[in-house]
């Protein structure tokens, strides 16, 4: 008796461990489809951010909402050796225009280019080699990501 008792139970756990398996896949799965991920650099480290696509953006859309993957507010950077870098070539080669430098280290640079935030900072990931911190200049919500 005791040992069908412990056989049930444990087929009891094995199914809804299973069942909860496969909806938290069916979820990221999901999330990855809705999302479109953006890479930023963070005091050297690269890290990943998810930005929700357009269509999802709308589905949810409050007067407050923008299509993230689009914006061109600007990107925040923060360079190893400021001193030696040529901020006149990089205005231009990226379609910046630097705004202002902060105390901190960052400079701010508004997007004057035709592409988003996003794919400028993609860009400047893949060609420079001399930046520690860079990221978009958006406003952050408080929502986990």
């Amino acid at each position: 008796m005791m040992y069908k008792r412990t056989v049930a139970i444990v087929v009891s756990v094995v199914i809804v461990s299973s069942l909860y398996a496969v909806s938290h896949k069916i979820k990221a799965e999901d999330r990855d489809q809705d999302y479109t991920e953006v890479i930023i650099m963070e005091k050297g480290v690269k890290r990943k951010i998810l930005i929700p696509k357009e269509r999802v953006a709308e589905s949810r859309k409050s007067s407050y909402d923008i299509d993230k993957t689009a914006v061109k507010e600007g990107v925040l950077i923060m360079f190893e050796d400021p001193e030696t870098v040529d901020i006149e070539r990089f205005e231009r080669q990226y379609g910046l225009k630097l705004i202002t430098k902060m105390r901190i280290g960052y400079f701010v640079f508004k997007n004057v280019s035709k592409y988003s935030d996003i794919d400028i900072i993609s860009k400047i990931i893949s060609n420079e080699t001399h930046i520690v911190t860079i990221k978009p200049n958006w406003k952050m919500d408080k929502k986990s990501r």
